[in-house]
């Protein structure tokens, strides 16, 4: 049950966070929506691919007996899940709760280090706090993402709402085909004398296809997306003023509560 973690537990960590001294914001900008859009694409992509890449070394490592990774996603076996539950938390409450937490909150600390450190950091952690390496290499791809739209931004519905639209799109959408997927499979698994094409087969397998379709246009157009404005979106910034590099460097990844931290969410 994830609601302890989202209503009770993140708010707190966020309330601890924000309450010790931050530096001041940086400037408020804003993304037209035609922006916003190509950036959903770009972390449709790198969400995807990063998904393909995780479950590879996942199968690799799963070769070797003393490996083992959850799975965050096993409530949706069987295709059997509360839509309302799973568009609530997965859609709604999971991308306020963790872009306050490990956006708003946590780059806000980190950030006299420098906004770099501060965004790999965070995008780290978020990663690490998904449980399982399937999701981390997707998890921690699409943090960069996020982490850089808000410290450029200085505005979190920005990364709130890309983190919306990519749950609801890879992550509530698969939730609503499910039944149509169990359906096909099981289809697939009968006899071909047995096979008759119904109209509920027609429909669920018209649904499968062109979800897929459109994935594959969202993560091609990502990908042209992301090579036109990588550098833009990932620049280094200038130093912190009164600090080299080097300096903010060994404050974050020098620091014994990182990785702490960081040991805590691999083990």
């Amino acid at each position: 049950n994830t609601a302890p973690l989202y209503l009770v537990g993140l708010p707190l960590l966020a309330l601890f966070l924000v309450s010790t001294d931050k530096v001041r914001p940086a400037e408020k900008k804003r993304l037209g929506f035609a922006r916003l859009f190509l950036l959903f694409a770009v972390c449709g992509a790198i969400g995807y691919l990063g998904s393909l890449a995780g479950q590879g070394i996942n199968t690799l490592l799963g070769r070797f007996p003393f490996f083992s990774d959850g799975d965050a996603l096993a409530f949706l076996d069987g295709g059997h899940v509360n839509v309302l539950y799973a568009f609530l938390f997965t859609v709604v409450v999971a991308p306020v709760m963790e872009e306050l937490v490990f956006r708003k909150a946590l780059i806000s600390r980190v950030r006299a280090a420098g906004e770099v450190n501060a965004v790999i950091l965070s995008a780290l952690v978020f990663g690490l706090a998904h449980g399982n390496l399937s999701q981390f290499i997707y998890a921690f791809l699409l943090g960069l993402v996020f982490g850089f739209v808000f410290a450029r931004t200085g505005r979190i519905i920005y990364s709130m709402l890309l983190h919306m639209f990519f749950n609801f799109f890879f992550g509530f959408l698969p939730v609503l085909l499910a039944s149509d997927y169990a359906f096909m499979e099981a289809v697939s698994k009968l006899p071909p004398e047995e096979v008759v094409v119904t109209k509920e087969y027609g429909l669920a397998s018209l649904h499968v296809e062109n979800y897929g379709v459109a994935a594959l246009v969202l993560v091609a157009v990502g990908v042209v997306v992301f090579i036109l404005i990588a550098k833009e979106l990932f620049s280094a910034p200038k130093p912190v003023e009164n600090f080299t590099r080097r300096q903010c460097r060994r404050a974050v990844w020098g620091n014994i509560g990182t990785w702490l931290v960081i040991l805590v969410g691999v083990a």
